[in-house]
Parts: C-alpha cells; sequence; structure tokens
C-alpha cells in the first residue's frame, strides 16, 4: 500500500529518522520532539510512518513510527477510505503481514506498540464497523493462528494481535478501561453487541491452539482464555439483563448455547492446562507468567456459574482431581498453594453448599479437610515474605467458608455445622503457632507493628462468622475455655515469655470480633446471637437456644476475666514489667470497647437481645471493668501511645453514653459514675506545680489528651464549669510563665489539647458554660500564638484545632453579638498565625508551614458550615469593618485572612492537604455567601477562578462536587439578581463567564475534567452557559476548541459538537425557566442536558485523539 517512495517520502523519511536519533541527545531532544510531533500532523503521516516501519533499519524509527501510526488512527480514522480501513487489504492486514515479516529482527518494545496500533482500530471497529467484516478478519487471525503450514513468527503475531483484541472487548487494559465508562445508553450498549459475537469464536480458536502445545502460541492463547473466562459471558445475567426485546431474547438465547457448546472444550483445555504447568514446573527459566495464567485460567472456570457451564460436574471436578492427585493444597510452591485456596473460594462462591452436594456429594467434605489440614501448616515458619504469603493464603481460606456460612439457608445449615466447626478450631490453633514464629523474628524495637493491623482484622471478621455459625457445636465454650486457661497462667506469671503474650493477645481479639459484629464501622449484637433465646409452641424456652446463649455469656466472662488477670499482675510486677504486655493491654481494651458498643452501654428497646444475653449484674461487672480499665491505662500506662488512644477512646465513649441522659437515666448507671475513679482521673490531669499538667496527662498523645478532656467533661456534667475554668487558669499561668521555659512550651500544648477535648462537648453550649469559654479563648489563645510558635509551631495547629471545635458547638447556638464576638476571636488568631509565618519565613520548615496553613484553612471551613445566618446579617455593610478588626460573620473573617495568607503559602497551595482545605474555603464561602463574592474586589473572585483552573485534573470527588456547586450558587446569584433589575458588579459577571466558561469548556472536551458520574460538573456548565444570554463566551471557547482541531474535517466535526451542546443548552434553559414547570420536570431538563455533556466531552476527545 506504501508503493515506491517518491523524493518527498523519501526527504520526510530521512527528517523522521533525524528526529529520532536527536531524541537520544539531551541538547537536541527538545528541538527533536518538535519535529516529530510536526511530521504525526503532516498530510501524508500515514504513508511516512508506514514507509518507515517497512523499510527502516532503525529500531527506533520504527517505535516513533508505530507511535505516529497510532495517532493517526486516532486522529484521521474517519477521513480514510472504507477499504483501508476495514478492506481485505486494509491497514490492519498490512500490519499483521508486515510485523511477522520483521517480527524476529525486532525489539520487545517495537512489537508492543506496533499491536497496539490494533487495539486502536478495535476500538473504533467496535462503534462502525459491520459484525460480518469484523469476523472476517478475525477468521484470517484464527486461520493463522492454527496454520500447520505458516510460519511460527505469523502464528505469534496472530495470537498476540488476537490478545490485543480481547484486551479491547472485554475492557481488561486499565489503558483502555476509561473509555468504556462513557455513557452506558451508547458505548456500552454498542460493545456488549460487538463482544457478545465475537469472543466465544476467539475462545475456540485459542483452546484448539493450545492443543498443539507449540510454545510460541501458548502464552497469549493461554491469557485470552484466562481474560474470556473472567469476563461477564460466564454470568448469567449477561445473557437476560441487557436484552430489550422479543428478538434480542432468542439472540442471547442462542449466543448462550453457542457459549455452552464452546465451553465442552474446557474439560481437554484443563488436561492440557496441566501438562503445559507440569513442564514449566521442569523447565528451565522464569515461567512465573505462565504459570499463573494456568492457575487463573482453573480458577475463572469454577467462577462460571453452573447454568451457564452447562455440565459442571464435568469440569469441576476434573479440575479438583488434577489438583488433588498434584497435591496442590500442601504443596512446596506457595503459587500452587495460593492457587488451590483461591479455587477453593470461586467454587464456594459460585456454586454454594447446594450446588456442591448436587454436583457430588463428597465435594464439600474433601475441600473441608482439604482446608483443616492447611492451614495450621500456611501458620509455619520462613522468611517474611513466605509468612505473608501464607497469611493471604489462609484468609483467602477463611473468606471462601465464612461467604459461604453467610449464604447458607436455614435448611441446609446442619450440613455445614460440623465442617466449620472444624475449620475455626484449626484456625485458631494455627494462630497460636503462627504468634510463635512471628514473636522469634520480630525487631525488638517494633513490637507495636506485628503485623498490618488491617489485614488481621479482616481475618478475625472472617473467623469470627465461622464461631458464630457453629456456636451449637461449643466454639464459643471452646474459645471462652482457651481464653480463661490463659488468663490464669497470665495471672500466676506461670508462662510470661512474649509468645504466650502474642497467643493470649490473639485470643482476645478474636473473643472481642465474635461477640461483636462490627457492620459498616459500628458494633452491634451479631444476628446469630439476636435468635438465641427464642420460645417454643408451648411457652417453654427452647432448651437448645438457651445452652447456646450460656455459651455467649461464658465468652463474655471470659473476657472480663482477663481485665481481671492483667490488673492483677500489674498490681503484682509493677506496669513496667516486661510481663505487662501493652500489646495485650491493646487487645484487652480493643475487645471491651467493641462489647460496650453491643452490650453494656444503655441500647434500644429493639436490641433487647442483649438484656437476654447477658444478665443485668453481668452487664453491671461489665461497665465497671471497661471504665475501671480505661482510666487505669491513662493514669498509669500513658506512654504506650497505642494503649493510651484506645484507652482514652473507651473512656469517651463510657462518658458519651451518659451525655445525654436525664438525671433520672443516671441513676440507672452508678457504676459508670463512679466518683473516686472520675476525681482520680481529674487529680491526675492537674500537676503539682501552679500551671503545669500531671506527668500522665502531659505523657499522653495529643488525641488522648483530647478525648480525655470531652470524657471529663461528659462523665462529670455537674463540675465541668469548674473544669473549663481550671484548665483556662492553667493555661493562664504557662502564659505567664514565658517561652524560654521548656516546661511551659509542654504545658500550653496539654492545656490547649484537653481544652480542645471539651469543646467539642454539647456540654459546652450550656449558657452558664459557653460564655465563660468564648471569654478565656479571646484571652488566651492569640497570646498562646504569640508566645510559643516560635519555639514550637505546632502549638499554632493546637490553637486552630481548639477554635475549630468550639465552633462546631457554639455557633450553633450563638447570639448575634456572641457570633460577632467569636468570629473577631478567629480572625485574630488567623492574623496571628500569618504574622508569626511571615516573621518566620526563613527558620520555619514548609512542612510546618503547611500544616499550619492546613488548618487555618480547616478552621475557616468550620465557621462559614457551622454559622447560623441571621436575615440581617447578610445585608450588614462590610466596608470599613475589616481594619477594626470587627467581625460579623465568617464571611468577613475570609475575606479578611485571605489576603494576608495567600502570599505567604502560594507554594504549600500545590500540596494535596492544603489545596483541598483551600478549595472548600472557597466553595463553602461561594455558596453560603454568593452576594458577598460578588460585591467584594475582583481579586476575591479571582481567588476562587485559581482554586478551580489549578485543582480540576486531580480534584477527588468530594472536593469536586463542592467546587462546581460554588460555580453554579454563584452563577444562578448573578442570574437572579440579572432578573430581578438589581444592579449588579458587571466587572464581576464578565469575569466569571471569561474564566469559567471557557475552561469548563475545554475541559470537559479534553477529558481533563471527567464527567461520568459527576453531574454537577454538566450543572455547572449549564448555569454558565444560561448566564452567558447571548452566547459571546461560549462562541469563544468554541473557536479556541476549532483552532486545536487541526485538519477541516475535523474542525466541521468539532463544530457539529459544540453546535449539539448549545442546542441542548438553549432547550434545558427554556425548561428551566418556563412558568408552569415542576421540580421533576426541572430535574428531567439537567438530566437530559447531563446526558449530552457526556455525548459531547466523548465526542470532542475522540476528535482530539483521546478517546
Amino acid at each position: 500500500m506504501v508503493g515506491t517512495a517518491d523524493p518527498e517520502l523519501m526527504a520526510l523519511a530521512e527528517s523522521f529518522q533525524v528526529a529520532s536519533q536527536g531524541l537520544q541527545v539531551p541538547s537536541a531532544r527538545i528541538d527533536s520532539e518538535r519535529a516529530l510531533l510536526s511530521l504525526r500532523d503532516h498530510p501524508r503521516s500515514v504513508d511516512l510512518a508506514m514507509y518507515i516501519l517497512s523499510s527502516s533499519g532503525d529500531p527506533l524509527a520504527r517505535f516513533q513510527a508505530a507511535i505516529a501510526l497510532q495517532h493517526a488512527v486516532a486522529t484521521k480514522w474517519v477521513g480514510m477510505d472504507a477499504e483501508f480501513r476495514y478492506g481485505s487489504n486494509s491497514l490492519r492486514v498490512w500490519i499483521v503481514t508486515s510485523l511477522a515479516q520483521l517480527y524476529s529482527r525486532m525489539e520487545n518494545y517495537e512489537r508492543r506498540e506496533w499491536l497496539r496500533i490494533e487495539g486502536k482500530i478495535s476500538s473504533g471497529a467496535m462503534e462502525e464497523e459491520p459484525r460480518e467484516s469484523f469476523r472476517g478478519f478475525l477468521s484470517y487471525l484464527c486461520d493463522g493462528l492454527n496454520s500447520e503450514g505458516g510460519s511460527a513468527d505469523s502464528s505469534t503475531v496472530c495470537a498476540q494481535a488476537l490478545s490485543e483484541i480481547v484486551d479491547e472487548l472485554t475492557a481488561k487494559d486499565p489503558r483502555k478501561a476509561d473509555k468504556f465508562e462513557a455513557d452506558e445508553e451508547t458505548v456500552s450498549s454498542k460493545r456488549r453487541t460487538f463482544t457478545r459475537d465475537h469472543l466465544i469464536f476467539i475462545f475456540i480458536a485459542a483452546a484448539k491452539a493450545v492443543a498443539t502445545f507449540r510454545t510460541n502460541v501458548i502464552p497469549p492463547c493461554v491469557a485470552i482464555i484466562e481474560r474470556v473466562l473472567s469476563s461477564q459471558i460466564g454470568t448469567r445475567t449477561f445473557y437476560t439483563s441487557v436484552a430489550t426485546d422479543r428478538e434480542e431474547a432468542n439472540h442471547l438465547a442462542h449466543l448462550l448455547h453457542s457459549w455452552q457448546e464452546a465451553l465442552k472444550v474446557l474439560p481437554d483445555y484443563v488436561d492440557h492446562l496441566f501438562k503445559i504447568y507440569d513442564a514449566c514446573k521442569t523447565a528451565d527459566g522464569d515461567m512465573s507468567d505462565l504459570m499463573r495464567s494456568c492457575q487463573n485460567s482453573m480458577i475463572y472456570a469454577s467462577g462460571i456459574q453452573p447454568e451457564v457451564l452447562g455440565q459442571p460436574g464435568t469440569v469441576i471436578l476434573k479440575i479438583v482431581h488434577q489438583m488433588e492427585e498434584r497435591n496442590w493444597s500442601h504443596s512446596e510452591s506457595r503459587d500452587e498453594r495460593l492457587a488451590y485456596a483461591e479455587f477453593t473460594k470461586s467454587l464456594l462462591g459460585t456454586y454454594n453448599l447446594e450446588g456442591l452436594i448436587e454436583m457430588e456429594s463428597r465435594l464439600l467434605q474433601c475441600l473441608a479437610e482439604r482446608t483443616v489440614s492447611s492451614i495450621p501448616l500456611l501458620a509455619r515458619g520462613g522468611d517474611e515474605d513466605d509468612r505473608s504469603f501464607n497469611i493471604e493464603t489462609r484468609d483467602v481460606y477463611m473468606e471462601a467458608w465464612a461467604k459461604l456460612c453467610l449464604s447458607c439457608g436455614p435448611q441446609l445449615r446442619e450440613e455445614l455445622n460440623e465442617p466449620v466447626d472444624t475449620i475455626f478450631r484449626a484456625y485458631v490453633r494455627s494462630e497460636l503457632l503462627a504468634a510463635e514464629y512471628v514473636v522469634e523474628e520480630q525487631d525488638e524495637e517494633e513490637q507495636e507493628e506485628l503485623e498490618d493491623e488491617s489485614r488481621e482484622e479482616v481475618a478475625l471478621e472472617w473467623a469470627a462468622i465461622l464461631a458464630r455459625f457453629s456456636v451449637s457445636r461449643g466454639t464459643l465454650n471452646y474459645l471462652g475455655d482457651l481464653i480463661s486457661n490463659y488468663a490464669d497462667s497470665y495471672e500466676r506469671q506461670a508462662n510470661g515469655s512474649i509468645i504466650t503474650q502474642e497467643q493470649f493477645y490473639r485470643l482476645v481479639m478474636l473473643a472481642g470480633f465474635v461477640l461483636a459484629d462490627e457492620y459498616d464501622s459500628y458494633p452491634s449484637i451479631p444476628a446469630a446471637f439476636g435468635v438465641l433465646v427464642e420460645v417454643n409452641n408451648h411457652g417453654n424456652e427452647n432448651h437448645k437456644s438457651v445452652h447456646k446463649a450460656t455459651d455467649v455469656l461464658r465468652l463474655y466472662e471470659a473476657l472480663l476475666r482477663t481485665v481481671e488477670a492483667e490488673r492483677n499482675l500489674i498490681h503484682s510486677v509493677n506496669v513496667g514489667s516486661d510481663l505487662a504486655s501493652p500489646r495485650l493491654g491493646c487487645a484487652i481494651v480493643a475487645s471491651l470497647s467493641r462489647v460496650s458498643s453491643t452490650y453494656l452501654l444503655p441500647i434500644s428497646q429493639l436490641e433487647g437481645g442483649a438484656f437476654d444475653l447477658i444478665p443485668h449484674e453481668n452487664r453491671v461487672r461489665g461497665r465497671t471493668a471497661a471504665l475501671s480499665c480505661s482510666a487505669f491505662n491513662i493514669v498509669y500506662r500513658p506512654w504506650e501511645p497505642s494503649l493510651a488512644d484506645a484507652a482514652s477512646s473507651l473512656l469517651l465513649k463510657l462518658a458519651k453514653a451518659l451525655a445525654p441522659l436525664s438525671d433520672q437515666g443516671l441513676r440507672m448507671f452508678p457504676e459508670l459514675r463512679n466518683e473516686e475513679l472520675w476525681s482520680s482521673l481529674l487529680e491526675s490531669l492537674f500537676g503539682d506545680e501552679p500551671g503545669q499538667p500531671g506527668s500522665s496527662m502531659s505523657a499522653l498523645p495529643k488525641r488522648s489528651q483530647r478525648s480525655v478532656g470531652e470524657a471529663l467533661i461528659s462523665g462529670r456534667r455537674s463540675t465541668s464549669l469548674e473544669l473549663v475554668e481550671g484548665l483556662f487558669k492553667g493555661l493562664e499561668a504557662v502564659l505567664k510563665v514565658g517561652p524560654d521555659n521548656p516546661a511551659a512550651l509542654d504545658a500550653a500544648s496539654v492545656w490547649t489539647n484537653v481544652l480542645a477535648g471539651c469543646a467539642k462537648s454539647d456540654l459546652v453550649m450550656q449558657r452558664e458554660i459557653a460564655p465563660v469559654f468564648l471569654r478565656e479563648l479571646r484571652m488566651s489563645a492569640v497570646h498562646v500564638v504569640k508566645l510559643f510558635a516560635r519555639s514550637r509551631p505546632e502549638i499554632c495547629r493546637d490553637v486552630n484545632k481548639l477554635t475549630e471545635r468550639f465552633s462546631s458547638s457554639f455557633l450553633v447556638c450563638a447570639s448575634q453579638q456572641e457570633t460577632a464576638a467569636f468570629m473577631t476571636t478567629c480572625a485574630s488568631i488567623c492574623a496571628s498565625q500569618a504574622e508569626f509565618m511571615k516573621e518566620s519565613q526563613k527558620e520555619l520548615r514548609g512542612d510546618d508551614r503547611a500544616a499550619i496553613s492546613a488548618s487555618i484553612f480547616k478552621l475557616l471551613r468550620s465557621l462559614l458550615e457551622n454559622e447560623v445566618l441571621d436575615v440581617n446579617t447578610e445585608s450588614l455593610k462590610k466596608c470599613g469593618s475589616l481594619g477594626a478588626l470587627s467581625m460579623h460573620d465568617a464571611a468577613d473573617v475570609v475575606f479578611f485572612v485571605l489576603p494576608l495568607l495567600i502570599p505567604l503559602i502560594s507554594d504549600d497551595l500545590m500540596l494535596p492537604k492544603v489545596r483541598a482545605r483551600y478549595t472548600f474555603v472557597i466553595a463553602s464561602l461561594v455558596l453560603n455567601h454568593p452576594g458577598g463574592v460578588v460585591s467584594s474586589s475582583v481579586e476575591m473572585l479571582g481567588h476562587v477562578i485559581i482554586s478551580l483552573q489549578t485543582q480540576m485534573v486531580d480534584l477527588n470527588q468530594e472536593i469536586s462536587r463542592r467546587a462546581f456547586e460554588a460555580v453554579s450558587a454563584l452563577a444562578g446569584y448573578m442570574r437572579g439578581k440579572s432578573m430581578r433589575g438589581e444592579h449588579s458588579n458587571s466587572k464581576a459577571e464578565s469575569d466569571c463567564k471569561e474564566f469559567l466558561l471557557p475552561m469548563i469548556v475545554e475541559g470537559i472536551a479534553t477529558g481533563n475534567m471527567k464527567v461520568q458520574g459527576r453531574n454537577w460538573c454538566a450543572n455547572a456548565l449549564l448555569d454558565l452557559m444560561i448566564l452567558d444570554q447571548d452566547s459571546s463566551t461560549f462562541r469563544s471557547a468554541g473557536e479556541a476548541l476549532l483552532a486545536r482541531c487541526g485538519n477541516p474535517e475535523n474542525r466541521s466535526r468539532m463544530l457539529h459538537v459544540l453546535q449539539s451542546i448549545h442546542e441542548s443548552a438553549e432547550k434545558a434553559k427554556q425548561q428551566l425557566h418556563h412558568g408552569d414547570v415542576g421540580r421533576a420536570h426541572q430535574r428531567k431538563a439537567r438530566e437530559d442536558f447531563f446526558s449530552d455533556t457526556l455525548e459531547f466531552s466523548r465526542k470532542a476527545q475522540a476528535i482530539f485523539g483521546m478517546g
């Protein structure tokens, strides 16, 4: 197709090769890149790329030519004639033929780029090529793949081209997945229709090729089969949910029959797979990718639903028997052990209990036996990687059986009880054994970080499900007896080894998870326990259920026995002894916290099952143990950060349960109002010297200090005013000492954080406390910053945290005068910190400056979102009030602070945390005070625009929603003033349109602004287009896009796309402004425009070559 090269083409080729070589020379790289980009846009770029690919001996030039051809396919595809695109001598046929001829002389990176061109062509074919034409090309590739007389390179290229096409059809390649997130009614339906008719055809050809055992085609063919098996074609919904009419349903039924016929090759394919796998194990070289693909194919085969597979027993049992023969579950290869576990998980999830029993009665028992014998072996030692791999494999088993339990109906429960009980006990044994290996290899300085906590908690959740499912088999008694035995031994110091402590830790953690089900991070009484006490037809309690409830009480009492044993041990050996394990202490507190949320604290009548499971006197003992345990760890073990955090959180949970209760309600829980215990906590708060906190309080982490402060004010509400006054007096005494005393620095931080905890409590809203808190805060906060910020910059964050927490509770009930006083205080605090950062620019670390800035923005956001706007407040004149620091509302504070702060932190605005919080402040300001933004300086509006301009690409969803809602609010406010005939700031209005509208149009057209699933982006575009009444700004934005299109054909296409979105906006405008339109019609108008915006984004990206 390239033909004899003419002089012009040869000259272009020479320039292309020179530019390709220039990329390797640093001084010439920029000019070379520009030259290559220019040649890509040349009218003869396709001929040039094909000429380079077929005749050049330079790998770098061929590589760049392949990229150029990809670009041409993406940008000029529509302009090419049909024969060149899809004919018998098409570009894609030329690529396959040429690649096969040059294959042995090419580098791998070249081959990949060639094959990606096939992917680009397939992407376009999904939407426009007749399926018969595409089937013809697939036949050409499949014939080349399985041709006996063809060359090895030719069959390899055909196999790899088919693999690239399957990537497109199944959207498995992450590079290509984004474009399938577009409009569900257009792209997705076309993709489904296109996919259905071809995957089966490719699947059969690939399986046939694997049977030939030709090593050159096996890797891509196995990958093809793996991807096909893992696609939706293996699910029943693929053949039912997308049918729109009877003809479509009949077609899908025929397709299902075709797929079932194709799957008949699976048994033979499995045989071939295992033979390939065995050959790979004995071959030299790295075959791990192929081995993993073989394993995945087996796992995906087990995930095909039975009604789709047709004859599941033929395939599934063959895979099971093959794995059993090779003893994969107990293999020396960790990959094989994991593959067997994943196969078990897939099988149990697909077939459930009833399907397994129906397929073969002994299959369930076989899988259970393998699981039981494998789990303890996975706890054995090895290096860190082996141990991590073994834990992952064990967790796969646990998840598989736990999910089977959750899906099991009551009629088959007895079938599963025994194997689940056996598996749970095997898991407990493996945990005790694993503790030995973990402790033996741990670093002495990292005893707190033995395992990844998130992984550990997930495994505990699965194990807890198994324990609760088989409660009738005595699992809770078994676990409770183990814990009690360890508690007795621990208390007597009979075995104080680290291994025993680690084993005890794991058992206690498991007990907490078994007793409380944490669904959506909210602990609750497990459903399995909620029906344990029931009444039979004769009015008597069901003895079997009562026995189960007794088991729950047995485990609960074993947990309380652990608290008692730890306390007795510490009294015997002192808190600093190696025998007193902080890690075990964390487990005890964590389990008590879970139990407190479910059985111990005031609960509603709907959760009355707790009263049946745990008698009153046992709940009283539990509350006493939880309160004393948390207080003891806070006062006597504050230097253990994890333990202190857990204990203070438990204390706060117990105290907050009392806060909403009336005096009569409080009398129901005297054990939580233990005066002696609360007094001891209060005494530990204050030290012997005036202004100095107690040693325990000083040693606590800041978060724990805040939790203790909130707990003290909530737990002792009768003395809450005295507590607040005492804390501020301590802070006042520190301020008199000055910044040169290190103890004063520590004390100021402690008092500020404890007060921040108090400020979060609702009790601060009491009329006798709030004025005191506000008065003392005004007198001390700014002085703390001025005195201590230079020596300890983090004190600024502490003060901001205190002020922010106070705002969230105080502003809700504050009067207008109190609000103004508080806003003035906040402005003073922020101004003092801005002044500190300005004076300390040279010595202040960048991290500290960014952290202070982020905390200021968080405070400003809290002010904007928590203030209660008064009708008169919005109309107050702000002119002249800022210089006197007399603030009326949160907008005043923001307008005052930002000009002070922004010049100091321009670089920090690039940091994600600072940038995100700044955007929230601006968005909240615009949403709450649109009039203030318009009537203020254009510079303030500039902050909004810059905020959006610099962040559109990487904003997360929450921030993105807030930012675009701010744009809509601003446009809506301006439009409203215009419709009412009110005077508006024309400069601000024009700036809003001229900056925001082109930016959003361009962002959506280029794909930099993600529209899919984000209707607020389309809403902002619509509101700005409505504000742009004469469409002049939109036309300017459109002209800028047209200028980027290059050739006339693309300009014509882009012009049509722009006209479509403009017409859609005009239609939506008429519907929204119609006098009789209701909310439902308004919502429908915006939904229609959202769909049109998705189409606009998709088509524009295709024109720019990004789709």
